[in-house]
């Protein structure tokens, strides 16, 4: 599996959701900001299976968790699936589903952002 199509699968879901998926295309900062309903807004670094982010890019997240964004990277179809969950609380089942984004505030801690959201 490519990273484009890692990120065709991300930018599909984030539209069935109602939102965007904006691509930044600045070096070194996350390769999506995803707008949601409700004011939610979160970046994702995207990879290809088995490659991680480089030491600029893992900075990047971490500066924006700092900042109280929810900022993570993903390489697999199930962590984009993963991330815009504890984004927005999209069931697990969220495929077969296709439930909207909800109205809750949401929080997350994890390993891929190296920090805890509050």
């Amino acid at each position: 599996m490519r990273e484009s199509q890692v990120e065709a699968y991300l930018v599909r879901l984030v539209k069935e959701l109602g939102g965007l998926a904006v691509k930044l295309g600045v070096w070194g900062w996350p390769d999506r900001i995803i707008l949601l309903p409700g004011g939610r807004i979160g970046f994702l670094e995207l990879k290809r299976p088995g490659e991680v982010p480089r030491e600029l890019q893992t900075r990047r997240l971490a500066s924006l968790v700092k900042l109280g964004f929810m900022a993570e990277w993903a390489s697999t179809p199930q962590e984009v699936s993963t991330f815009l969950e504890r984004l927005c609380g999209i069931p697990s089942s969220y495929e077969t589903t296709k439930n909207k984004c909800g109205a809750s505030p949401c929080s997350a801690s994890d390993a891929r952002s190296g920090l805890t959201l509050a």
